[in-house]
């Protein structure tokens, strides 16, 4: 006490600064791991919404178009191009490009080959080739099965 005065001190010392950054470091270590959990199934949850998107546009333009066309899951996206094509081993150009993370099969591998999904109509029913199981990268799996005479995807899954 100077002058009958309490000294006072500005600021904080070393020790109370490393206990508020252990704190704060310790906050984000229980934090983060749901985060990133919650944000990677929300991209999956986007996918699976963008291919139900997808499956109904084709729709629409096969019949505008009066022509079948083919869903295939390939290259990080789903493609919808004319079906059948002219030759084997040519391949239309793309009419619908619906870009995707990666989606993985049912045993949880890349896709590496294209994977028919279905053919669009141009009466709007579709011919499928069977449910589709579909992984993301948190383990998380959906199995999306199209309705022939709809086109309605129905997800089923967690």
């Amino acid at each position: 006490m100077a002058n009958g005065w309490p000294i006072r001190r500005a600021g904080l010392t070393l020790f109370e600064l490393l206990v508020v950054i252990a704190v704060i470091v310790a906050i984000g270590a229980l934090v983060l791991p749901t985060t990133t959990s919650l944000m990677g199934r929300a991209a999956f949850d986007a996918d699976v919404q963008r291919l139900r998107t997808a499956v109904i546009e084709t729709s629409v333009i096969a019949k505008r178009a009066a022509t079948p066309l083919a869903l295939t899951l390939e290259d990080r996206s789903l493609v919808a191009r004319p079906w059948p094509t002219e030759d084997e081993g040519d391949e239309a150009s793309p009419i619908l490009r619906v870009p995707l993370a990666e989606i993985r099969d049912a045993d949880g591998e890349p896709l590496e080959d294209p994977l028919l999904v279905a053919v669009a109509l141009p009466d709007g029913s579709f011919a499928v080739n069977g449910p589709l199981t579909v992984q993301g990268e948190d383990g998380g799996r959906v199995t999306l099965q199209i309705d022939p005479t709809s086109g309605f995807v129905k997800a089923s899954g967690p």
